[in-house]
């Protein structure tokens, strides 16, 4: 989407020696930053880093920004991550993404118009945020030509509180992507599927990015608000337990493949569910609704025209290895369903000191850390 602060002459000017940017994903509950040396072919991992954010229960939303940009700051100087040019990411409620077609129109002449033909797509005053948009096509809709956009909005109080928070850890943001199209990024390094589009699900802490890949190009992208938190604060909130007591729970039990649970040491035959049998159901029912919004996505897919189709559904992020999860998601939708980690896609990457339990959940980081300066243009 890439909003540059300041004149992108004067930028430029700054970094003309250097096409190198490092991705930082900044959260709801860590931190990611991936540094890579790549080309077209191959990939090599220079630096990465990973830190759970530790806000006090009290904390004001000006001292969640200190500390956030202090953990920022405190993974560069332990990685000796040199370069500080950055890419950053955004989600949630606050970006919208729509496919639009509009009257034809030069590429040029688009910067003017944008906003008047974007504000009836766009549920916030169009004063209050930022736009972008990339031209996928010419099309022909109703003996008319038009060209067919992907436009992306995004609440500019979402993006400026990125902006200082990068700023304020000593680096230069250069681009603002959306945590959605990242997953193209790394995605399109795979063999693209013979069968049809592929689905990649990143599943993180309070958002989950769903994007449907033809071609090489996102045809689908949104944000399902049911991700690890959901999971987390619904069996806190019912069992009456401490989060991290749920968060625990979570990761011993994961999914029930044939409607059974672990009893838990101490429960006694016939007696009342344990609390991981309860935790179990309570994940595994998540989980269903989760595959209810991706079905619809799918179906929304396939509606629009009578030749596509839809071959694998990768999953990736701090979720993703939620036990049982594959099997589950692939007997619901019907679909190959495959775990992968965003290192393991980029060729010669050398991945092997990231630690497995944290590899999924640097995808977004590793989408933006692919991007080049000056890509957008």
């Amino acid at each position: 989407m890439g909003k540059l602060p300041g004149s992108v002459s004067a930028i430029k000017g700054l970094f003309s020696g250097s096409q190198e940017l490092v991705g930082v994903d900044i959260g709801s509950h860590a931190v990611k930053v991936v540094w890579l040396a790549a080309n077209d072919k191959t990939c090599h991992l220079k630096g990465w880093g990973h830190s759970p954010l530790q806000f006090k229960s009290d904390a004001t939303p000006e001292e969640k920004k200190f500390v956030t940009a202090q953990t920022v700051k405190g993974i560069f100087e332990r990685q000796k991550i040199s370069c500080r040019t950055v890419a950053t990411s955004v989600s949630g409620n606050a970006v919208i993404v729509r496919y639009i077609s509009i009257p034809k129109i030069a590429k040029k002449d688009l910067p003017l118009m944008l906003a008047a033909e974007a504000e009836p797509y766009i549920p916030f005053d169009i004063k209050d945020v930022n736009l972008g948009c990339h031209i996928i096509g010419d099309v022909l809709e109703d003996g008319q030509k038009k060209t067919q956009l992907v436009l992306v909005a995004a609440k500019r109080d979402l993006i400026n509180e990125k902006l200082e928070i990068l700023k304020a850890a000593g680096l230069s943001p250069l681009v603002i992507d959306v945590d959605a199209f990242t997953l193209e990024t790394v995605f399109e390094r795979l063999p693209q599927p013979e069968g049809g589009a592929c689905v990649a699900l990143n599943i993180g802490n309070k958002v989950t990015n769903l994007v449907i890949i033809e071609g090489g190009m996102t045809r689908v992208a949104r944000d399902i608000l049911i991700a690890g938190n959901t999971f987390t604060r619904t069996i806190s909130k019912t069992l009456g337990i401490e989060p991290a007591k749920a968060e625990e729970l979570k990761r011993l039990v994961g999914i029930s493949m044939d409607g059974t649970a672990p009893a838990g040491p101490g429960a006694a035959p016939g007696g009342a569910p344990s609390q991981e049998e309860q935790a179990c159901g309570i994940i595994t029912g998540i989980v269903r609704d989760l595959a209810g919004e991706v079905h619809r996505s799918l179906d929304f897919y396939l509606s629009q025209a009578k030749d596509r189709a839809v071959s694998t559904l990768y999953i990736t992020g701090g979720s993703a290895s939620l036990k049982n999860l594959a099997s589950f998601l692939a007997s619901e939708l019907k679909i190959n369903v495959e775990v992968v980690t965003p290192l393991s896609l980029l060729g010669s990457a050398r991945g092997e000191t990231v630690p497995p339990e944290l590899a999924p959940s640097l995808t977004v980081a590793t989408g933006l850390a692919l991007r080049k300066l000056w890509d957008w243009e």
